[in-house]
């Protein structure tokens, strides 16, 4: 919900839009006033504000810090780095702004993840646990608190090994109010 303060100052700025709409329309003969749909779009950008800022940061080598996602011997991970020797997932920081500020909260079902370029013949990667199994833990999504994330990925199917070479995928975050982010996320598996 928004503050008096907030909706005071975007029922300011609206009146100052329509005042000088109707201004500039009745110097031009009136044929410049915007219709009300036009106005009720400008009003729902104001209140809806800007979009998310995102940014992404991976760690090929969080399985190698002996992470609890990592060595389970039911998935076949190990503690060590994700290489084309192993399916280890790998973790995927992500920080969600809005204005500036940490945007915290958010649930898992808030990120969305995507992965459509890999290696020649390498496989795609999915978010641990979806798509079934592939991941140790139940610590797969964590909320910094503070407008930080983390999650992790593995390849797809479960049990197939990474390939050499980078993947480009794309975590988009959409927040309670619609708004939406993402970022660019490379993985390099050497």
């Amino acid at each position: 919900m928004r503050s008096p303060r907030t909706l005071t100052v975007l029922a300011a700025v609206v009146a100052v839009a329509v005042a000088a709409t109707l201004a500039l329309g009745a110097g031009s003969g009136g044929g410049g006033t915007p219709s009300l749909a036009a106005l009720r779009s400008d009003v729902a950008k104001l209140l809806n504000g800007p979009r998310l800022e995102v940014q992404a940061a991976v760690d090929e080598s969080a399985c190698a810090g002996a992470s609890v996602q990592c060595g389970d011997v039911g998935t076949g991970h190990t503690f060590a780095a994700a290489a084309p020797t192993n399916h280890n997932p790998v973790a995927v920081a992500v920080l969600v702004t809005r204005s500036g500020r940490p945007r915290a909260g958010l649930a898992s079902t808030a990120f969305d993840w995507s992965n459509r370029f890999v290696p020649a013949g390498g496989p795609g990667s999915l978010r641990c646990p979806a798509g079934g199994t592939g991941c140790a833990s139940t610590a797969l999504f964590q909320d910094g608190g503070d407008g930080t994330y983390l999650f992790w990925v593995h390849p797809a199917p479960a049990g197939v090994n990474w390939k050499s070479g980078r993947y480009f995928g794309r975590v988009t975050v959409t927040d309670p109010g619609g708004r939406k982010g993402s970022a660019l996320v490379t993985i390099t598996v050497p």
